[in-house]
């Protein structure tokens, strides 16, 4: 199968993922060729892609399965030693071998189902929130790498301050977007019964509360250019800030906004928010892999630098 083929058939397959996973893939391999092998592996990576979805969707197929298994069997396991009424057609249940005298047909998926009935992933406003997530940390790396490996954006603003300024300008009007798509997303589909709730409510709002004061504080620690990738523009703080917030937590700016993204899914009793606000969470982490070993080997490069000097 080739490239081309491959892509459509995906394409059919995965109307919702092929999307960004596909412009990833091209982006990458025109920024970093050296890492993808060029054009002639990239249908390869594009495979492995594909097939790592799979397995992932039905790990977590089995997984829940698994789990439903294991608590029906702990249920029916009390229930018939409290009520010590053990016959043949319910037997109790040993240490060894008894989860396979549960009849698992007999399952009680109602609480699963209520679950699910609530969210709709085909809804384009919930596929358009996903991509909005994903697609602004995998934006932000790649343009700041290549900012830093041809300084294509200082030369074309004349100086990495005002290059700066205008790529953190994008970002928040990224961000602004993705959330502005999250929220649409929201209130277009079912809220859930079970976190309609004041309780759920206020724990909502502190979750927000506690969200904002991690991204200002973090703000106001780095700055303008320390926030929005200065590192990559060559604009380096003297040293690594170790206050408040960083004190509580390593990247107080990510994990603040998704604890925003909670609070919001929490006050709107959206289980849409949820799923939308692990996917935030996701990304988020995928992006620390990447940028802490970079920019630690930015200030590596400086410190050889000074030592020579």
């Amino acid at each position: 199968m080739n490239c081309t083929t491959y892509s459509h058939y995906w394409l059919l397959s995965y109307p919702h993922m092929v999307s960004p996973i596909i412009a990833m893939g091209m982006t990458l391999n025109y920024f970093f060729p050296s890492h993808l092998g060029g054009d002639t592996h990239l249908c390869s990576w594009l495979r492995c892609c594909h097939t790592f979805s799979s397995v992932i969707l039905k790990c977590v197929a089995i997984s829940t399965y698994k789990a439903f298994q294991f608590s029906v069997s702990r249920s029916f396991y009390r229930d018939v030693c409290m009520s010590g009424v053990a016959d043949k057609r319910n037997p109790v249940l040993d240490c060894c071998g008894g989860l396979n005298n549960v009849d698992y047909s007999k399952v009680d998926m109602s609480v699963m189902e209520d679950v699910l009935k609530h969210i709709d992933v085909y809804d384009p406003r919930f596929c358009v929130a996903v991509i909005a997530i994903i697609f602004n940390p995998f934006f932000w790396n790649v343009v700041a790498r290549w900012e830093h490996r041809t300084r294509g954006l200082t030369r074309l603003f004349g100086g990495p301050y005002l290059a700066c300024y205008c790529l953190g300008t994008l970002i928040i009007l990224l961000n602004v977007y993705r959330s502005h798509s999250m929220t649409v997303a929201m209130k277009a589909q079912a809220r859930w019964e079970v976190m309609a709730s004041p309780e759920v409510f206020y724990a909502g709002a502190a979750l927000m509360a506690l969200g904002s004061v991690l991204v200002v504080t973090s703000f106001l620690a780095l700055g303008f250019t320390g926030t929005f990738l200065g590192d990559y523009f060559g604009i380096l703080m003297e040293e690594k800030v170790k206050g408040f917030p960083f004190n509580v937590t390593e990247n107080p700016m990510y994990w603040g906004s998704t604890a925003n993204y909670l609070g919001l899914a929490f006050m709107n009793a959206s289980p849409v928010g949820l799923v939308l606000t692990a996917v935030v969470a996701i990304s988020y982490q995928v992006a620390i892999i990447f940028e802490g070993p970079f920019t630690e080997d930015i200030y590596r490069q400086r410190a050889q630098c000074c030592k020579h000097k």
